[in-house]
């Protein structure tokens, strides 16, 4: 009766380790997976939101708008949104406008 016992309890111990190691491994997988997606949006040359989430993005190109009126009234960032860095922008590609002629 004894040896049922432990068996029972060492059976109980082993999934529960088990059960812990899946889902640290998915917790890893996950993050791989991030990592292929972000590598392969910037191999079509595009930003990944695996690289850089979207607000923290919005937050950045909110400095750089100011930044750029700050230093020169006339001139804007041309793209202030992140959905054009993700979708049609080139990575690094930020434009800025100054008296309508793009540079």
């Amino acid at each position: 009766m004894q040896n049922l016992r432990t068996s029972d309890y060492t059976a109980q111990r082993i999934i529960i380790i088990i059960t812990r190691e899946l889902g640290e491994l998915i917790a890893q997988m996950s993050e791989v997976e991030s990592f292929y997606l972000a590598v392969k949006d910037l191999a079509r040359n595009r930003l990944s939101h695996h690289l850089i989430e979207t607000d923290v993005l919005q937050d950045h190109l909110n400095i750089l708008s100011y930044s750029i009126k700050f230093h020169n009234p006339k001139a804007r960032l041309v793209y202030p949104y992140v959905h054009y860095y993700y979708t049609q922008g080139s990575v690094a590609s930020a434009m800025m406008k100054y008296q309508d002629e793009s540079t």
